[in-house]
């Protein structure tokens, strides 16, 4: 009788272990989200358009003759970016080349004979690479259709955005032979969610508030917005300024400055060591709030991206601008923003929020500014309808802009990238951005950079004006 007592609750102990078990097996494989499951929001690969395994039927990536399960097939030169919004904290692919006559039935004898006397050619070599944040965490060196696929494993913990990108690293000899190559592939790519959410906010309760003519800024005792009053209308506005990769070492030094701004000091640390202090100063001045940023570090020379973000509480009635080249990624041509000649969007108009990402001046892979992914002035205009007002999140452009991103969300976030400043060797780097609130038009916040910074859109010689329009006009052959 105690032999079956026992018995029984032996096998309900190991029922009650298959179980749990079984949930934790399904709730490790809800943890993890195929990247092909995803859109990105912006690729470019010399016109052409890139497939996925979900595209194509029948299509399965191949890596030097292994065959994988599921992958992203672009090509020489290419770029697919997409927004993580800080939701995953790691990042898995298989990277590699794919032989043209691999997996195709259909090519003639004469070229498979070709390609077999082709073996024996130096072949044409490319180059993985992947950024987060704008900041390179894997290289793969060359590969050719012979190398074997490289598995990547990198963290993404509150990372923004990820960019994939292909480099043609060209043929030993320099021969322009591309044949060999049918493709190039990203894997299985996989990313794993985030058990903890990708806030960093330290505390969501107002410490300190900077008082201008026309807004009230609310900040913690971080150095974070977390709120903004303008026109008596109070927005639960967030903002930051963050280095990417980094994490902060102490609590912020706060001193009260004798215009009636505030200064916060924080030291920050990355992965390799690297320190910083990452001074925020929010002053008031006659129509905006000023909000500077010094980054000091006397170390070894190092770099990261240096990111200030604005969150803003998007509703039915919120709108926003920019200067864009082309203010509807998506509508071009499966995505591919190479050619704006097909499809045209008014500029001028203001749209909802959507998850973007844009270069400032032009995109570093084409050779000329033509690309849909670009933003010409640094101003981000938000435009709220239901309480009548604006608000203009302006980059000074008397600051060193090397290559700056503008990146928004569907959910109301604003960044500015800005990448491959160097650091350390006790070097101070500068921005300066203006909080600007206005009526519910993006033309106010333009008029107010204008006259802020007349230098940058009123010519030095006068008698341009006279020319006009004229002046983008070339006649003759």
């Amino acid at each position: 009788m105690v032999y079956m007592k026992n018995r029984a609750a032996l096998l309900f102990i190991a029922l009650l272990s298959y179980i749990s078990l079984s949930l934790y097996n399904v709730t490790a494989l809800a943890q993890t989200i195929r990247l092909t499951a995803m859109k990105p929001v912006f690729y470019t690969q010399n016109g052409k358009k890139f497939i996925t395994s979900n595209d194509k039927e029948g299509w399965l990536p191949q890596i030097a003759g292994r065959q994988f399960t599921d992958g992203i097939n672009t090509y020489l030169n290419s770029e697919i970016t997409y927004l993580l919004n800080g939701k995953y904290s790691r990042f898995e692919v298989w990277v590699g080349v794919e032989h043209k006559l691999e997996d195709d039935k259909t090519i003639s004898s004469a070229d498979q004979k070709e390609d077999a006397a082709e073996r024996s050619k130096p072949k044409r070599r490319v180059v993985f690479k992947i950024f987060a944040d704008g900041n390179q965490v894997f290289d793969s060196g060359m590969m050719d259709w012979e190398t074997p696929a490289k598995k990547v494993q990198v963290d993404v913990s509150h990372v923004k955005e990820l960019e994939l990108i292909v480099r043609d690293a060209g043929i030993a000899g320099g021969s322009n032979r591309s044949k060999d190559i049918k493709g190039v592939n990203w894997a299985e790519p996989v990313l794993t969610i985030a058990k903890i959410a990708a806030s960093q906010m330290t505390s969501t309760e107002t410490a300190y508030q900077v008082k201008g003519n026309n807004a009230t800024l609310s900040l913690n005792k971080n150095g974070e917005i977390m709120g903004l009053i303008m026109d008596k209308n109070r927005v639960a506005l967030r903002g930051s300024t963050r280095l990417a990769q980094c994490r902060q070492l102490k609590p912020a030094e706060v001193k009260k400055l004798p215009d009636g701004g505030i200064q916060f000091t924080r030291l920050v640390e990355d992965k390799s060591g690297n320190r910083c202090t990452i001074t925020d100063r929010f002053r008031p001045t006659v129509n905006s709030i000023r909000w500077e940023t010094d980054i000091y570090s006397s170390g070894k020379p190092w770099s990261t991206a240096i990111i200030t973000s604005l969150s803003y509480p998007v509703t039915a009635g919120t709108r926003f601008w920019t200067s864009w080249s082309h203010p509807d990624l998506e509508g071009q041509g499966g995505w591919n923003n190479t050619d704006l000649k097909t499809e045209w969007s008014d500029p001028l108009q203001t749209r909802k929020f959507t998850n973007s990402s844009r270069w400032f001046g032009g995109n570093p892979i084409m050779s000329v500014p033509t690309s849909g992914d670009i933003f010409s002035i640094p101003i981000s205009t938000i435009i709220d309808s239901k309480t009548a007002t604006g608000l203009s999140f302006i980059q000074s452009p008397e600051d060193s802009l090397l290559y700056m991103k503008l990146i928004t969300t569907a959910d109301g976030t604003v960044e500015y990238q800005r990448r491959y400043h160097r650091l350390g060797a006790e070097k101070h780097v500068r921005f300066a951005i203006d909080l600007v609130p206005h009526v519910d038009d993006w033309h106010s916040g333009l008029a107010w950079m204008v006259n802020r910074y007349p230098q940058y859109f009123e010519p030095v010689n006068a008698k341009a004006l006279d020319v006009g329009l004229w002046g983008l006009f070339q006649l003759g052959g």
